[in-house]
């Protein structure tokens, strides 16, 4: 008789408060055969309850958006829970970013 494995795909939440960035980071992540964007969300406190809720892998996420940024997100997160991963980026090399804006 035959053994089948079933490769478990890693489990990613997209949370960056520009639709255009998330799209961009989604696209070439949905043509992975082992990664599944699982949810999207806009802010950090959304990001950690879509996170939490759905017990994501990874958590790729923007350090300045409204309502609650990433590092704050990230703390929420907790260190012995899932996601695993959190990446956390930064837009200071965007057009137009002085980079004199508080976190």
């Amino acid at each position: 008789m035959a053994m089948t494995t079933t490769t478990r795909r890693t489990r990613i939440v997209l949370v960056e408060d520009h639709a255009l960035v998330r799209s961009g980071f989604k696209a070439p992540l949905d043509e992975q055969p082992d990664l599944e964007v699982t949810g999207e969300a806009a802010d950090g406190a959304a990001g950690v309850e879509i996170a939490l809720e759905r017990h994501d892998d990874v958590v790729p996420m923007d350090l300045r958006m409204p309502v609650l940024d990433g590092i704050e997100a990230t703390r929420r997160l907790g260190v012995d829970s899932r996601p695993q991963a959190v990446v956390l980026a930064d837009e200071s090399g965007r057009p137009g970013h002085t980079g004199d804006d508080p976190l």
